[in-house]
Parts: C-alpha cells; sequence; structure tokens
C-alpha cells in the first residue's frame, strides 16, 4: 500500500475501471478463479492496513476507518472485531504493551 489514502479509492467500481470491466463480471470472475467475494478482499486490505495504523501512528479510531475506506465508522469497528475478535482500541492498547 502506498499511502495511508491507498485503500480510501480501493473498492470494486475501482478496480474494474481500471480494468475496463463491470463491476459485477469483475466479482464473478474473481470469485471463480479464488472462491472468495472481492469484496472481502478489500475489507481484508483494508483491515491490514488498519492494524498497521493502529500500531504505528496515534490517529482516532474514526480517522483510521476514514483513511482506510471505511465509509461507517460503526462498520468498521464491526468488521475489526469479527476479524480480530476485539476492538480496535483494545487491538491498540494490546499491540502496544506487545512493542
Amino acid at each position: 500500500m502506498r499511502s495511508e489514502r491507498s485503500n480510501s479509492n480501493l473498492c470494486i467500481n475501482s478496480i474494474a475501471d481500471e480494468l475496463s470491466m463491470s463491476p459485477i463480471y469483475l466479482s464473478r470472475l474473481y470469485k471463480l478463479l479464488t472462491t472468495n467475494a472481492l469484496s472481502d478482499k478489500i475489507n481484508e486490505l483494508r483491515l491490514d492496513k488498519a492494524k498497521e495504523l493502529l500500531k504505528t501512528s496515534e490517529y482516532t479510531i474514526v480517522d483510521i476507518a476514514e483513511k482506510t475506506g471505511f465509509t461507517s465508522s460503526s462498520y468498521f469497528y464491526r468488521l475489526f472485531k469479527n476479524s480480530t475478535g476485539i476492538t480496535p482500541s483494545d487491538y491498540r492498547k494490546k499491540i502496544k504493551v506487545l512493542l
């Protein structure tokens, strides 16, 4: 990921535009080739970047959600907790102790 803003533009529509494909076709093709949903992969990449920012920055959770392309901080919070088992705040606290 090139910059902190790189994930904010990462979406199926922008990828499809870059590849001159329809978003529906791209999603189906990705699913066919990987057996995973493209939207799940995008969220995984966004969450990886969010974890990095939680470790290395002092941005607020809301700022990190925005910088990683989540349009809703509550959706980010829910997705993060479902993925890691802990909240973004607890993740930050835990990682700071380990460092």
